[in-house]
């Protein structure tokens, strides 16, 4: 009976053990995606500005561009960070300005960067790209 008693208190004994090991485990996964999703998080907002940047370095600035004129446009890019399609999905109320802006994001033609981003990164963030184009300077 003592012999059995021992049996069952290693075998607890081991189950805990291995519990506290399951749960470690889970554990550093959970933190290691954590760490993942903020690296991730930060890529993405640095490539969203480096697109914003280099989007608004091709524009050419219209005679009647002024302060508080805001268009918002969809951007389609391939994987290879070429530029597929773009379109005004919000107008800034002055179609020079809104091609322009349109016209801006051609002359960028492609974003290299993209290329290096995963594939799964890349469909979540950056297959389609909603852009608002406000240039902050402006005349009044």
């Amino acid at each position: 009976m003592a012999e059995q008693e021992r049996k069952r208190q290693e075998e607890a004994s081991r189950l805990a053990e291995q519990k506290k090991a399951e749960a470690a485990a889970a554990k550093a996964a959970a933190e290691e995606a954590k760490e993942r999703a903020v690296a991730e998080a930060q890529m993405v907002q640095s490539i969203s500005s480096l697109i914003n940047n280099r989007v608004t370095a091709a524009w050419i600035r219209p005679p009647s561009a002024r302060n508080n004129m805001v268009a918002q446009l969809r951007i389609y890019f391939l994987p290879t960070g070429e530029v597929m399609n773009a379109q005004v999905t919000k107008s800034s109320g002055d179609a020079l300005f809104d091609q322009r802006a349109v016209d801006a994001v051609y002359k960028v033609r492609r974003i290299e960067e993209l290329a290096k981003v995963d594939s799964y990164v890349f469909e979540r963030n950056f297959r389609q790209v909603d852009l608002i184009f406000n240039p902050q300077d402006l005349r009044n």
